[in-house]
């Protein structure tokens, strides 16, 4: 059962269409991630971490990747000094 976060409605959900969900919420958070990543940070991905037991592999690998590459580019930015 999923809850609208808007209205507070119930909504029925079998477990393929909430898997749906749940690929579609991490591409998304992941799509936002690289072009936006100024308003899409580490902690807000990582907020989503517990979701990747419940997507494909190739899903759970891309958000470890996003995660390293906002790593490496946090490292080689410049600081002010």
């Amino acid at each position: 059962m999923l809850v609208n976060r808007i209205t507070s409605a119930s909504l029925r959900c079998d477990r393929s269409e909430l898997a749906a969900l749940i690929n579609i919420t991490l591409a998304n958070a992941l799509d936002q991630a690289q072009h936006l990543p100024e308003r899409y940070d580490e902690r807000k991905l990582l907020s989503l971490q517990f979701l990747l037991p419940l997507v494909p592999r190739s899903g759970a690998q891309a958000f470890h990747e996003r995660l390293r590459l906002r790593a490496a580019s946090t490292v080689m930015q410049p600081t002010a000094g």
